[in-house]
């Protein structure tokens, strides 16, 4: 197990000094790269690359507790949302991509690809509930989706009007995600829905050329909107009209991206010159705070994918490139939940949050971004 504790800077004014941060490598032995995804009670969730394939892992705080999840005869496997114990992602069985569940086991396995579908995927679990996508048909459109743990369960999201769609996180009734609307061209529109395609709403902010919407928490949506100078990480509050700009005055003209929120707190990353930058947001842009630096020095760009607490602790996992071993790494950083007095202010009920926390899956990278040099270029999801 491999650790490293470093001191987070004193808040000048406050009352009292920021908690440190420890960083878990969860990397396990023998693969090539690995990814985290999300995070939830005891556990952890992404892939990892052996002999070529992805393989959907999980894990219990350090890289020796590293589980394989793959079931027997798939070809490729990935997780993207944990929560209650269960485990969504998506398989690869005979070259098509299946939406699938897990109990912790790679024998706990369920295909929930439902009938006549081409392909799907689930990217989120609020733990008896999936969120995701099919492929109807032959060609390229996909309709966001939702399921109760059967493949027969599943509901079809796609709004009337909307030639795609594809939901990523699910938490308190909610769905969040994009449809693809048209006016003179197509654009990618954050959405929120609440369980029917009827239910859609459009979060898409007044300018915003495209926009997605990538977890949901709490009644808040956090992502992503294009307004004409790079991608802007996003938070909403269940309204096109709530929409707050989070992106770091540090990143200039880089994109930034919202991955995950929890309570008051949003986790993602931003491209800066030559270099890509995990971080937490609490509602602001001026609140956006780096995680890089509490990495050794060989790790160089880092990603936030999911950010949970369970109210004495935060915790952000994401990935960072290590650039001595020349690979990506599954990465988790943890610290106590501040005191009141630090400028990092978490919910009351914190707690109880936890114990019904959904997950999300942001395996999708946004279009239109440029990859940075480091974590981005070496990236091999598909997103």
């Amino acid at each position: 197990m491999r650790q490293f504790v470093i001191a987070a800077a004193l808040l000048a004014g406050a009352a009292a000094a920021r908690a440190q941060w420890t960083v878990e490598i969860l990397h396990p032995a023998g693969a090539s790269e690995s990814h985290l995804s999300a995070a939830g009670v005891g556990q952890q969730a992404g892939y990892a690359l052996v002999s070529g394939n992805n393989r959907a892992s999980l894990w219990t705080g350090m890289s020796s507790s590293w589980v394989d999840l793959t079931p027997v005869d798939a070809d490729n496997a990935t997780i993207g949302g944990v929560a209650g114990g269960q485990q969504a992602g998506g398989v690869s069985v005979g070259r098509r991509g299946h939406a699938s569940i897990w109990t912790g086991t790679a024998a706990s396995w369920v295909d929930l690809h439902p009938a006549g579908a081409r392909s799907s995927a689930a990217h989120g679990t609020d733990g008896a509930r999936q969120a995701g996508e099919i492929r109807p048909g032959i060609g390229p459109e996909l309709h966001a989706g939702l399921w109760s743990g059967t493949a027969s369960s599943f509901v079809d999201l796609n709004p009337a009007g909307a030639s795609s769609s594809i939901a990523y996180g699910i938490e308190g009734g909610q769905q969040a995600g994009y449809a693809v609307v048209t006016t003179e061209i197509a654009h990618d529109h954050a959405s929120l829905w609440t369980g029917t395609a009827a239910s859609w709403v459009d979060l898409n902010p007044a300018g915003a050329y495209d926009s997605r919407a990538l977890d949901v928490q709490g009644g808040r949506q956090v992502g992503w909107a294009f307004t004409g100078v790079g991608n802007h990480a996003s938070l909403w509050s269940s309204t096109a009209a709530s929409w707050v700009d989070l992106h770091p005055v540090e990143a200039l003209s880089g994109s930034s991206f919202a991955t995950s929120v929890f309570g008051e707190l949003q986790a993602g990353y931003a491209y800066f010159p030559g270099i890509t930058k995990a971080g937490i947001w609490s509602g602001t842009a001026a609140s956006w705070e780096s995680l890089n630096g509490y990495l050794p020095a060989e790790y160089t760009s880092t990603q936030a994918n999911d950010i949970w607490s369970d109210g004495a602790s935060i915790y952000v996992v994401g990935e960072a490139y290590n650039s001595a071993q020349g690979r990506i790494e599954a990465v988790m950083w943890q610290r106590p939940v501040p005191e009141p007095a630090s400028l990092l202010v978490l919910e009351a009920g914190l707690a109880a949050l936890a114990a019904r926390r959904k997950r999300h899956g942001n395996n999708q990278r946004p279009r239109s971004v440029r990859r940075p040099t480091g974590l981005g270029t070496m990236l091999s999801k598909k997103w």
